[in-house]
């Protein structure tokens, strides 16, 4: 009788584990640049291979959105463990000790890349020309999973990033320290004196820095008026600089076409990063940092 190993390869497997990572047909297919049909067949041939169901394909939706079964999540665990490791192995085997043609991918809040990263870029790509730096922007949900699936080297965010027990080996460190100030458009809002009085305009609540400006106003006892919420910082400072409302933003980036009034509220960021995903590369990034590994 032949052992279940010697009916599939590591392709269904790979193809299996990026299905149950996208939950979706449609979005695994672009991950993988393949065909729906290409997917189907590796997933069709790992059940029959394991004689169980994983995968519940939901019809009629445009996603093609997939559910695990129980044994499905079961064997997800275990072989997205395997996945990684061989993706660790490969990138290591990549990275030469000059670290020659090497990438490493940021996942960071779009309005920390000016005075976070790129003061850093410079320095760097100096030292490793070969190296390339891809940034990836999201929600603080987004940036832990692209860490957690290996899709982003690190992650850096204004509020520490929490993980679920089986990614204890992922590690967190404080970066910079800085602080929120009020910012207005004067000629809309000539003096701020109340809090309560006035709109504003505020990152959606997936935003990680949403719950930090809640619980300051919640400490200062004010009920605001939300004008407009927005995922988009750029979009953030355009509808405060056009009169919408006020908004808190880290004093470091706040436009100086606006007004700014100092708050005494404060700022961390925070870069993250798995050790055991840690290469040549990667390690040199984390001493721009003074992370020494």
């Amino acid at each position: 009788m032949a052992l279940i190993s010697q009916k599939m390869n590591l392709d269904y497997i790979r193809t299996f584990v990026v299905l149950a990572q996208s939950k979706s047909m449609s979005l695994a297919s672009e991950r993988l640049n393949v065909g729906i049909s290409y997917i189907s067949r590796h997933v069709k041939a790992l059940e029959e291979a394991l004689n169980t169901k994983l995968v519940i394909t939901k019809t009629g939706n445009r996603e093609n959105s997939v559910t695990l079964t129980e044994d499905g999540k079961y064997f997800f665990e275990k072989y997205e463990q395997i996945y990684n490791n061989i993706l660790l192995v490969e990138k290591n085997y990549l990275q030469t000790k000059q670290l020659a043609n090497s990438k490493i991918t940021i996942g960071i809040c779009e309005d920390l890349d000016e005075f976070i990263i790129k003061p850093k870029l410079k320095k760097f790509m100096k030292e490793y020309p070969n190296v390339t730096i891809k940034l990836i922007n999201g929600s603080k949900e987004e940036l832990v999973k692209s860490l957690t699936q290996y899709t982003a080297d690190f992650i850096i965010d204004k509020q520490k990033p929490s993980f679920n027990s089986k990614n204890s080996k992922i590690i967190t460190n404080s970066i910079y320290k800085t602080k929120y100030c009020l910012v207005y458009n004067k000629d809309v809002i000539p003096n701020i004196k109340d809090l309560n009085q006035i709109p504003f305009v505020l990152p959606a609540s997936n935003i990680s820095e949403r719950s930090t400006i809640n619980e300051y106003f919640e400490k200062h006892n004010v009920i605001p008026k939300i004008a407009i919420e927005t995922e988009r910082s750029d979009r953030l400072v355009s509808y405060i600089r056009d009169g919408y409302g006020a908004g808190i933003i880290i004093k470091d980036i706040a436009p100086k076409d606006l007004s700014k009034k100092d708050l005494d509220l404060d700022c961390s960021l925070y870069l993250s990063y798995v050790e055991d995903n840690l290469t040549p590369s990667t390690i040199e990034f984390l001493k721009m940092f003074n992370i020494k590994k």
